[in-house]
C-alpha cells in the first residue's frame, strides 16, 4: 500500500521511478551506475567522494564488461575534435602499458592493491616529486594492458591550496590537449570555502579523449581536488 506522503507528492522524476522500481540491492547499485552515468545524473556522478573509478562496488564484475560499459558510456560524452594529447598524470593513455605504471609506482614506493582481477590498480597517499600527496589513486587497464583512466583525488586542504592545484591542473590540459570544453562553478577560493559541495569543475571532451579536474568543500574534510581522465579506443582500428 502507497503512503499518502507518497500518494500526494506528485509525479515523481525519472530517476526516483527508477530506484523506487528496482528490486534488491545489486540491481539498486546497477540502477545507480547506470543513471549517474546519464546526462542527467552527472551531478550524482561528480559528487559521489567514495574511491576514485567507477561509483560503485564492481571488483567481482568481469572485466571485460565492465570496460565495454564504461567505453559505451564515454562514447556518449567524447566530442568531435581530436585531443593534442591523451595527457593523465604523466602517462598517455592507451599507449602506457600496466609495467609503465608499475615502474612509475615502485619509484614511489606507494601502496597499492589489484582489484576487478588485475585490470584495476589502486594505490593510497602516493607521495609526488614536488607537488603533495595523492590521497586516493586509481588506474584502470584493459584486456591488452593499456592504461585507459586515471582518476584521483589530491589530500584535502584550504581552497587557496585546492584552486592552485585545479588551476594547474587545467593549465596544463589546455596546453597539451586543447581549450576547456566546459565550465561550472566559479574559480575562487572565496567561492570554494563559502559553503558545503561548493564545487569548481573544468571539462576537456575530446573525440576518444574526456579529462574533468574539479575542486569541492567537503566540509570539516577540506577542499579536495579530483583529476578524472578516460580514453577509447578507435572501433575502426583497435
Amino acid at each position: 500500500m502507497k503512503s499518502d506522503a507518497a500518494s500526494s507528492s506528485g509525479p515523481r522524476p525519472r530517476w526516483q521511478k527508477l530506484v523506487a522500481g528496482v528490486g534488491g540491492a545489486a540491481l539498486l547499485s546497477t540502477a545507480l551506475i547506470g543513471f549517474a552515468h546519464t546526462q542527467a545524473g552527472r551531478p550524482l556522478l561528480a559528487l559521489m567522494t567514495g574511491a576514485p573509478g567507477c561509483p560503485a562496488g564492481l571488483d567481482e564484475q568481469d572485466p571485460v564488461r565492465v570496460e565495454a560499459f564504461r567505453i559505451e558510456q564515454l562514447r556518449k560524452h567524447t566530442g568531435s575534435v581530436a585531443a593534442g594529447s591523451h595527457e593523465a598524470l604523466g602517462f598517455v593513455l592507451g599507449a602506457s602499458l600496466r609495467s609503465d605504471v608499475n615502474r612509475w609506482v615502485e619509484q614511489r614506493s606507494a601502496s597499492c592493491e589489484e582489484k576487478r582481477q588485475g585490470s584495476v590498480l589502486r594505490c593510497l597517499d602516493v607521495a609526488t616529486d614536488s607537488e603533495g600527496k595523492i590521497a586516493d589513486l586509481h588506474f584502470q587497464f584493459d584486456a591488452g594492458q593499456r592504461l585507459v583512466a586515471v582518476d584521483l583525488f589530491w589530500d584535502a586542504g584550504s581552497g587557496e591550496r585546492a584552486l592552485a592545484r585545479y588551476e594547474a591542473a587545467t593549465a596544463l590540459l589546455h596546453s597539451r590537449v586543447g581549450p576547456s570544453t566546459g565550465h561550472s562553478g566559479t574559480p575562487s577560493a572565496r567561492y570554494l570555502e563559502a559553503g558545503y559541495l561548493r564545487r569548481v569543475a573544468s571539462e576537456f571532451n575530446y573525440e576518444r579523449y574526456v579529462a574533468k579536474v574539479s575542486a569541492t568543500n567537503f566540509g570539516s574534510v577540506g577542499v579536495r581536488v579530483r583529476e578524472q581522465y578516460q580514453w577509447i579506443p578507435d572501433s575502426r582500428v583497435d
